[in-house]
């Protein structure tokens, strides 16, 4: 335990609460020492404090391995306002809550052990006002008399915990792990089969002309929530990005926030109907070794409302890569995160946008303010895959993945009004 770990019980306490799952108990026998027992479970473990906080809290906990079948947690979180009190709970449901915040949560973990916590909710270091207890539960305590000190904190969280960005992170992340798997899984010349480590073998040449974004000399330039993001087109197929990050994330999902550079080769290609790219298949050189997944070519739409409705998809809006286009027809977004080995990782997706197989020069919501592109361009007119991408089908094809319109995407979409 640590000074300063934010607990809920004092030693001596009990608190007892009738669920619709059953009767739940915990006794405090010390500070760190916890007996819970609910229908066929009564376990005594001894919690530890954390390091720093995890998932917001820095409370203290206990996992589960060989000689201990049962996960458990005890934390304090505090919240801005009851609206965001009122998404955690309908983001992370505990079992039962009451009125003054404080919610246990019981049952049986995936892997087969048991998993407890104990959380007290606050709002501006405050119990709540407007909570009102869960549907079928109720709460008793009973404290110690003259409770025995120690150098955990009882009171509210001291720091404020925002549940919606730290839905957003585990949004970002599945999405991260899935993007990471398509081009892991890809067969050659649809993806990059390598994309972190040493220089792989050549890449595959590119196909056609419309397979990249820019010509030689050309320079894009970035702006979105992310951060910035460079492009330097130093040859048809060689590519010097830079990229600043400016989201910090929320533990665990720390992100790297130092200004990097990385050069990398354009291979392997992708050809369907509406789509035509390359992926960045071979790292080249960089200031710090992440995982890339990087696509750049065009895209076709039939008409500019399939063009918005593919860009309401929550991979391109601010929920993940924060897509966004100028005058110039060339669409972008870029992102941090972390890759399946643990390292960091950039995505970047850079498109031309064709409508009804022409050029888009025109799109409504263009911000050349954020995204701007500088340097040579053809003397003639850029052209446009064949085709055009069909996105009804493409999103209920996504959608039965459970990639897209997810619950989580769908309960950040409705408190961020996107």
């Amino acid at each position: 335990m640590l000074p300063g770990d934010e607990l809920v019980l004092r030693p001596g306490d009990t608190l007892v609460a009738r669920t619709p799952k059953g009767m739940f108990r915990v006794d405090a026998l010390s500070e760190t020492k916890r007996r819970y027992a609910w229908p066929n479970v009564d376990r005594t473990v001894t919690l530890g404090g954390r390091a720093r906080p995890w998932y917001g809290a820095q409370g203290a906990y206990v996992a589960a391995d060989f000689f201990n079948d049962t996960n458990a947690d005890e934390n304090s979180y505090d919240f801005a306002s009851e609206r965001t009190l009122d998404y955690y709970l309908q983001a992370f449901p505990p079992t039962a809550y009451a009125s003054d915040g404080t919610t246990v949560s019981f049952g049986t973990a995936p892997n087969g052990s048991n998993s407890v916590t104990v959380e007290k909710l606050c709002v501006d270091h405050r119990p709540p006002i407007a909570l009102r207890a869960s549907a079928g539960s109720s709460f008793s305590w009973t404290h110690a008399a003259s409770p025995v000190g120690g150098i955990a904190s009882y009171d509210c969280a001291r720091t404020i915990l925002d549940p919606v960005e730290l839905d957003a992170a585990v949004l970002r992340e599945d999405l991260d792990n899935f993007r990471q798997s398509l081009f892991m899984n890809s067969q050659p010349g649809e993806g990059c089969e390598l994309v972190t480590g040493s220089a792989s073998s050549e890449p595959p040449a590119l196909a056609i002309a419309q397979t990249v974004a820019f010509r030689s000399g050309a320079s894009f330039l970035l702006h979105n929530v992310n951060g910035s993001l460079q492009i330097e087109a130093t040859s048809a197929t060689r590519r010097v990005v830079h990229w600043h990050n400016s989201h910090t994330g929320v533990v665990p999902f720390d992100l790297d926030t130092e200004p990097r550079e990385m050069t990398f080769e354009l291979g392997g290609g992708v050809m369907e109907a509406g789509d035509a790219g390359s992926d960045a298949c071979r790292r080249v050189s960089g200031t710090s070794p992440y995982t890339v997944t990087y696509d750049e070519g065009a895209l076709d739409f039939a008409t500019v409302d399939d063009f918005r409705a593919w860009m309401k998809w929550g991979n391109h809006t601010r929920l993940y890569l924060d897509d966004r286009y100028g005058s110039a027809g060339v669409l972008a977004g870029f992102r941090v995160g972390h890759a399946y080995n643990g390292g960091p990782l950039l995505a970047v997706d850079v498109f031309r946008i064709c409508i009804g197989g022409s050029p888009a020069s025109k799109l409504p919501g263009a911000n050349d303010a954020d995204v701007r592109l500088e340097g040579a361009e053809p003397p003639i007119a850029w052209s446009c895959p064949g085709g055009s991408l069909d996105v009804a089908n493409n999103f209920r094809y996504w959608h039965r993945l459970h990639e897209l319109d997810t619950p989580r995407e769908r309960r950040l979409r409705r408190y961020l009004g996107i």
